[in-house]
């Protein structure tokens, strides 16, 4: 009976609590419904707010505040850009041959910043407009009078009317593209700068110094071969133009550097006599020659009066710190401080099937000779590439600069004649520059080689060097573990959120 009752009394006990905690269940929805309903409110009331400000904040405040939040500061213009604009002696027009409205402004807009920037350091020296030539035909005929440059529409020109030199900008020459093995282009860098900044300096010249490259003699094509070392030049106001030996009298007189890339043929007794007569009267000479069977009895006579001679040893290095991946032949050679590399950069520039330039002792007061590359002690040279030929371990020599002052009479001539030898051709080769770009030496030694051939004082070397997007793209490892991480990031990882946010779903709604 006690047991009964017992029971009854908790019976009456849980009715009487059934109608309480209903109420109480009953508030406790109306307050998450209130909750609920408050958050989605402001949530909205925020996001809304929010693009007011932006909206206001943008139409304010959006031209004078805007931060280059990418890599390298791809859309900001460095500190040589800032020392040239600077600088400037004219007026420069920069104008983009489209309208603002068009779809190549959309194409342009993240440079439209970087250009305001040269327009606001430049101490009122720059304009900025944006003009379609279709609607005011006028224009290409004040800066292309001549109709020689010919821009085209959506390209940028560079104009200075004191000079009246125009330099026309297209696409491929702001931003940097290659193909995939999917045959897809994809950007792979930022150029503007480099190329706005060279073309303000080419049109604020009066004059424009020229650089020719042989041809005659199975010389490397170096539109193609050495197509970045082009564009550096010729952002650093230089002409390139070519220039076949065989079939000219004498070395044009606007010619201030000759570069002979990799030669496969001796020149003629002609020839010599022909470049000769042009270094004596103050002409530099760049020659690039990797190893091969190919001997050089006139080219090295040449080069006797400058106490060079070009090898016919194939260079290894057989000190592991300094061979690229384990290769003897792909040597990480040595610069030392000297009149083109300001302070020693070691193991940091990369040479591939060198020969050895040899240094002739025929010692004279008016010749100074300098080693531009050098392997480390234990540099080894292969007689006429024979590898059971060699000579002891030791410096050996990839690269030497010769200045000639013995033709100088202060009247004529004013210049030293100067030639600089590299032992390989490799070593600007368009594909170990889009491989490795600036983090290896070889693209500055090309331009601080440049300027010294062409007299130029250190205060003008001023070389702006591409800017490369961050990839986090994998580049490294073997197809496997490529497929296996996207399969991981795209699938595994998904689904397993997915799972969890489900869980949580289910636990919360029994709550």
């Amino acid at each position: 009976m006690r047991k009964i009752f017992g029971n009854r009394d908790n019976s009456k006990k849980a009715e009487n609590r059934t109608p309480s905690g209903t109420a109480q269940a009953t508030d406790v929805d109306k307050r998450n419904l209130s909750l609920r309903n408050y958050s989605v409110v402001a949530t909205i009331m925020f996001i809304v707010l929010a693009l007011i400000v932006n909206i206001v904040f943008d139409q304010m405040l959006g031209n004078k505040l805007k931060w280059d939040w990418t890599g390298n500061k791809m859309y900001s213009i460095g500190d040589v850009t800032e020392e040239i604009i600077g600088s400037l002696k004219y007026d420069v027009e920069v104008i983009g041959l489209f309208s603002e409205d068009s779809q190549y402004y959309s194409y342009y807009a993240d440079l439209i910043p970087m250009l305001e920037e040269y327009v606001s350091k430049s101490n009122g020296k720059i304009t900025l407009d944006f003009v379609d030539p279709d609607l005011n035909p006028e224009l290409l005929k004040r800066i292309d009078p001549q109709d020689v440059v010919k821009p085209s529409i959506g390209s940028f020109v560079v104009f200075c009317e004191t000079t009246g030199k125009l330099k026309s900008l297209s696409q491929g020459d702001l931003y940097s593209f290659e193909t995939t093995q999917y045959y897809e282009t994809v950007m792979t860098g930022i150029i503007a700068e480099q190329s706005l900044s060279g073309a303000i300096r080419y049109v604020q010249s009066e004059t424009t110094p020229v650089i020719y490259f042989t041809s005659g003699h199975d010389e490397i094509d170096h539109a193609s071969q050495y197509q970045t070392m082009v564009s550096l030049m010729t952002n650093s106001n230089y002409e390139v133009k070519s220039l076949e030996l065989l079939g000219v009298e004498a070395i044009p007189e606007d010619c201030t550097i000759l570069i002979m890339a990799d030669p496969r043929k001796d020149i003629t007794a002609n020839e010599r006599g022909m470049i000769e007569e042009w270094l004596q009267k103050g002409g530099s000479l760049m020659i690039m020659s990797s190893f091969n069977t190919v001997e050089f009895p006139e080219l090295n006579q040449l080069l006797e009066e400058f106490n060079i001679e070009i090898s016919a040893d194939r260079l290894r290095d057989e000190a592991p710190d300094n061979q690229y991946q384990q290769d003897m032949y792909s040597m990480r050679a040595n610069a030392p401080a000297g009149l083109v590399t300001a302070s020693a950069i070691d193991r940091y520039t990369l040479v591939l099937n060198a020969r050895r330039i040899n240094r002739l002792m025929n010692e004279r007061d008016w010749v100074q000779v300098e080693t531009i590359l050098n392997t480390s002690e234990q540099g080894v040279a292969e007689v006429n590439g024979n590898t059971e030929e060699t000579s002891a371990q030791a410096v050996q020599n990839i690269a030497l600069l010769s200045e000639h002052s013995g033709w100088l009479d202060g009247d004529t001539v004013k210049d030293p004649a100067r030639v600089l030898v590299y032992g390989s051709s490799d070593i600007f080769r368009e594909d170990i520059i889009q491989a490795f770009g600036t983090n290896l030496y070889n693209p500055t030694l090309f331009y601080n080689s440049i300027s010294w051939l062409a007299g130029d004082v250190e205060d003008d070397n001023l070389m702006i060097s591409p800017k490369v997007p961050v990839s986090y793209a994998i580049t490294s490892g073997s197809s496997t573990t490529i497929v296996v991480t996207a399969v991981i990031v795209m699938l595994v990882l998904p689904l397993a959120l997915l799972i969890m946010a489900l869980a949580v779903y289910r636990k919360r709604k029994h709550l």
